[in-house]
């Protein structure tokens, strides 16, 4: 692929539309569903606040998954990385977190398989269709 110098940021789309789809880091789709109808795109690389401005309230993200609630909970408003080696249940965990979340919550989530291989981001997009974790009512 060539490499053409567009004097923009890279910008993902964003929107209800995005909801439910796969795209690569330009922000094309790769899933065979169709074109996207997409009306706008946000720069992946943005300003944030300064420390002394964040809000240092501590609240817990409800997960219902007792062991991270109990021994790691997550706290609202940062974001939560899962590391470990390959067979111990990541995908087990990250497509419950997704499901529970978006139910409880009426969330949204986004996965983001950084350094991963197609193979694996496209088997959790599949197994969430199986478990019906990705479905009309949460897309919508």
């Amino acid at each position: 692929m060539k490499v053409i110098d567009t004097g923009a940021p890279v910008s993902v789309p964003v929107g209800g539309a995005t909801l439910g789809q796969i795209f690569n880091v330009l922000g094309e789709p790769i899933d065979n569903i169709g074109p996207v109808d997409i009306h706008t795109t946000f720069p992946i690389h943005i300003s944030v606040l300064d420390f002394i401005e964040l809000d240092t309230t501590l609240l817990i993200v409800e997960t219902w998954i007792k062991v991270v609630d109990l021994l790691a909970p997550y706290r609202w408003g940062v974001k939560n990385g899962l590391f470990e080696g390959a067979g111990v249940g990541k995908t087990v965990l990250i497509t419950e977190l997704i499901n529970n979340i978006a139910k409880a919550h009426r969330g949204v989530s986004v996965f983001g398989g950084v350094g991963k291989r197609t193979r694996e981001g496209n088997d959790l997009y599949m197994e969430m269709k199986e478990f019906r974790v990705i479905n009309e009512k949460n897309i919508a």
